[in-house]
């Protein structure tokens, strides 16, 4: 063993000559080196060791170790064959090579790294080809179509039942919780549109609209049920505030070549019916580009009736004269 040094020089003590009592051999220098080589024998292992054949440990009645490599850094080889550990647990600070010849490997006592595309089972899909998910699987953070860094906010589930097939898309904040049913029933509702006052969808879902079709038209609703509704009084004045709304004609910019068409300025009509307009007047976004203002025109409707009956009741009166 070359970690091995001998504790008594017995070449020294046979050159002595006869009667020279340090000549003598004690037992106790013979025990010390049997213990030297016993100790050099059980924790030194050879770092350019090579061979071949089979390393063999203790039985199944003993207890211990085949090999033990202590504070030491070396290479365990195997030359045109294959190393089986039937039991037990390898562990190493990491392995380093292409491990082209690893077989049988459990993904799941995988927890962190990367694996090749190519060691990979067929049945198992990577994110650059076309794949087919089936039964319920939830996702969490946002998933992008088409987008890289899909922005947070709404999310989506997918159901399909013969009750609600379909898709819904969900918002979940400190103000409330809102959703979009994409096919809410059938094939008449193509979408529902659902809210609650809650942060949370608790099971108390309010529809507040819907897109519906006939089957040969399309109707966009809005709720309008009397049961959702409070301080409800007639409309007076409404051929005056009917008098402040100035209808144009006009062209998109976008569309020059267009024909023109008819239609209002939305901040002029904020102030006569302020719930048909969304957004500020000239808004902008973070960029500097145009947030520009919508207007829900069909929400001039009640004014324009309030004010034709106004009319028509001035109408009848002149005529009863």
């Amino acid at each position: 063993m070359s970690n091995y040094t001998k504790s008594t020089d017995f070449a020294a003590k046979d050159a002595l000559s006869s009667g020279n009592p340090a000549k003598i051999v004690k037992g106790t220098e013979i025990d010390t080196e049997f213990n030297n080589i016993a100790i050099a024998i059980a924790t030194k292992a050879e770092s350019s060791a090579t061979g071949s054949g089979n390393v063999t440990g203790p039985g199944t009645s003993n207890v211990g170790a085949v090999a033990t490599f202590a504070n030491t850094d070396g290479t365990l080889l195997a030359n045109n064959s294959a190393v089986t550990i039937s039991s037990g647990t390898i562990t190493a600070t990491g392995f380093s090579g292409s491990g082209a010849s690893l077989t049988s490997l459990s993904a799941s006592n995988i927890s962190s790294g990367t694996l090749s595309a190519s060691r990979l089972p067929s049945t198992a899909q990577t994110t650059d080809t076309a794949q087919t998910v089936s039964g319920e699987k939830t996702f969490t953070g946002t998933i992008g179509v088409g987008a890289t860094n899909p922005a947070a906010g709404w999310n989506l589930y997918c159901q399909q039942n013969s009750t609600n097939p379909g898709a819904v898309f969900f918002n979940n904040n400190s103000s409330g919780y809102a959703q979009a049913n994409v096919v809410g029933s059938g094939i008449t509702q193509l979408v529902l549109f659902q809210k609650s006052s809650t942060s949370a969808a608790t099971g108390t879902l309010t529809d507040v609209g819907s897109i519906t079709t006939s089957g040969s038209s399309t109707s966009y609703n809005t709720s309008s049920d009397y049961r959702l509704k409070t301080d409800v009084v007639p409309l007076s004045n409404a051929i005056t505030r009917l008098k402040e709304l100035s209808p144009y004609r006009f062209k998109w910019i976008a569309t020059p070549d267009a024909p023109a068409v008819d239609g209002f300025l939305a901040h002029e009509v904020s102030p006569v019916v302020p719930e048909a307009i969304v957004g500020e007047k000239d808004a902008v976004k973070a960029d500097g580009s145009i947030k520009p203002q919508a207007i829900d025109q069909a929400k001039l409707v009640p004014l324009l009736v309030a004010a034709l009956q106004e009319a028509v009741a001035r109408i009848e009166a002149l005529e009863a004269q």
